[in-house]
């Protein structure tokens, strides 16, 4: 396999534009003591759990314009590339270092080549998402199928002219780098794994655990601890949430419960959302109808990190809750604003203040499923439904076993 890297020239100090920042002695140390091959950090430990999880910051010009560049662009190049990870692609917070900068196998040109993109970020994205298998160096022994685009825009900085450059890929180098870049959020791909696909350990370790402790129910299809379909159906809640301009952002989840009579609970994963309700220490739950489909789906496959008006770019307005301090989505007719109460390893348990909806949706003053229509997460078909007609009462239907 071919290997170059993006030619790298020491950049006048002067292009820093007077930014007194440089790499710290922590991060130089990191960088000059290691290895060519650098140490790979994974999910497995607790301290490498939290630099993965942590985002990361831009490279300025004086820091792109000193060796110690090179040399990281040099190590990621070459610890992607060994042997022992024989990777498509790494990101900074992979090997240790909260810095904006990848190294990626371009499959799309002459020669394979990796190459090296510091400060590097999606800017544009075409057609619909496809789903794909992956996996990760930080996350070893497992693989997923995710969303991603296939022809995107992506802009970097040059490190020959200190200027952004604008580029256009697609294809599986394009699954790539939004892989890669997600890491640089703070993002793995397991939080983005679709809820029907595997995202399971490997097939040994997978039959050894089987064979071990898994006995089969005689007449049953034994599908093992970790298939999707734990709890189906799923509801499809829609959080809301103010980011820190104070624009909407929307989110679908589908493990979501309720916890007591007037709190929520539901699992979640690092996401804009979650980073936005620690700041606010608010959200709205709303439920997607058979009216909503398409941009509540569109909601949950696309990130607010990678399209801040994404709310506004299907056409929704919003009405900043009287309660909370989280939006109000207009389309969705119910939504129950909610106080964070907790939130920690991952699950969010929120306190309902006030829930409202519109007229439209109710009989006799109450709620009418019939009329709100929302839909379901069938997760065998990977597929939306309908909720159906009413086929018993509620305490009620099982008395003819009391008579």
């Amino acid at each position: 396999m071919k290997t170059r890297l993006l030619p790298i020239m020491l950049l006048s100090l002067m292009l820093a534009g007077g930014c007194a920042e440089g790499w710290t002695s922590e991060e130089r140390a990191l960088i000059e003591n290691q290895p060519a091959v650098m140490r790979v950090l994974t999910v497995e430990d607790d301290a490498d759990l939290k630099v993965l999880r942590t985002p990361c910051r831009d490279l300025s010009m004086r820091e792109l314009a000193d060796p110690l560049y090179a040399s990281l662009a040099a190590k990621l190049v070459a610890t992607v590339t060994s042997p022992e990870q024989d990777g498509v692609g790494i990101a900074g917070p992979q090997v240790g270092l909260s810095r904006n900068v990848i190294a990626v196998q371009r499959f799309d040109k002459e020669g394979e080549p990796f190459e090296v993109y510091p400060n590097i970020r999606i800017v544009a994205t075409r057609g619909e998402p496809e789903p794909g298998q992956e996996g990760c160096l930080s996350v070893p022994g497992r693989r997923g199928e995710v969303l991603r685009w296939q022809d995107i825009d992506i802009c970097y900085t040059s490190t020959e002219t200190g200027q952004e450059v604008t580029e256009r890929v697609e294809g599986f180098t394009a699954v790539i780098f939004q892989h890669e870049t997600d890491h640089l959020k703070g993002i793995l791909y397991t939080d983005k794994t679709l809820a029907g696909s595997q995202d399971t350990k490997s097939q040994n370790t997978q039959e050894m655990n089987t064979n071990e402790s898994l006995k089969e129910v005689v007449g049953r299809t034994n599908f093992g601890p970790n298939h999707a379909l734990v709890t189906t159906p799923q509801p499809c809640v829609m959080i809301a949430t103010w980011d820190k301009d104070h624009t909407p952002d929307v989110m679908m989840a589908a493990w979501a419960g309720q916890y007591d009579s007037n709190e929520i609970v539901i699992s979640l994963s690092k996401h804009k959302t979650t980073a936005n309700l620690e700041q606010t220490g608010a959200f709205t739950v709303s439920f997607a109808d058979i009216h909503t489909v398409a941009e509540s789906d569109y909601f949950g496959l696309v990130s607010g990190n990678d399209v801040p008006g994404k709310v506004a770019k299907v056409g929704f307005t919003v009405t900043p809750s009287p309660n909370v301090d989280a939006p109000i989505i207009n389309e969705y007719p119910l939504t129950l604003e909610c106080k964070v109460v907790s939130w920690e390893d991952g699950i969010l348990v929120g306190k309902v203040v006030n829930m409202s909806a519109a007229e439209r949706i109710l009989t006799d003053g109450k709620v009418d499923l019939a009329k709100l229509q929302p839909i379901v997460f069938d997760a065998a078909s990977m597929s939306y439904r309908a909720i159906g007609e009413i086929v018993g009462k509620a305490w009620g239907a099982g008395k003819v076993f009391t008579e």
